[in-house]
């Protein structure tokens, strides 16, 4: 069973409505505005996972790869425990891949479309 543990959580001004369910626990970044939007490619830089649901313009609460907490993290394929994550085009977890972000390391491994426990990290690119 997927788990939180955050020992930081920052709130950064929502660029889009991200109120539909499963738009939590995915890897934001935050935009030439300031403003956070859905990560969509291995190699950006991401800011951390969303918590919350929030509305255009409204705090969104992240949990930063920085932090060291753990966060669940939606998956696009299995990962299983132990696996470095890396992020898909659809702002989820997926397995690390060359050329692309390393973001943590699953903890509590899970299937596609299910929720991982993911022990955020630095972002480091993996060779």
């Amino acid at each position: 069973m997927a788990y939180k543990n955050l020992s930081q959580e920052i709130s950064v001004k929502s660029a889009a409505d991200y109120s539909a369910v499963g738009s939590n626990y995915k890897f934001y970044k935050v935009n030439s505005s300031g403003n956070l939007t859905i990560a969509t490619a291995s190699t950006d830089a991401v800011l951390g996972v969303l918590q919350n649901q929030p509305v255009t313009n409204e705090g969104a609460r992240v949990a930063p790869c920085a932090s060291g907490g753990t966060s669940k993290v939606v998956l696009s394929a299995t990962v299983t425990t132990g696996d470095m994550v890396g992020l898909a085009a659809d702002g989820t977890g997926t397995a690390s891949a060359a050329g692309g972000y390393d973001v943590g390391v699953a903890v509590v491994g899970a299937a596609s479309g299910e929720l991982a426990t993911v022990q955020l990290q630095n972002l480091t690119l993996k060779a």
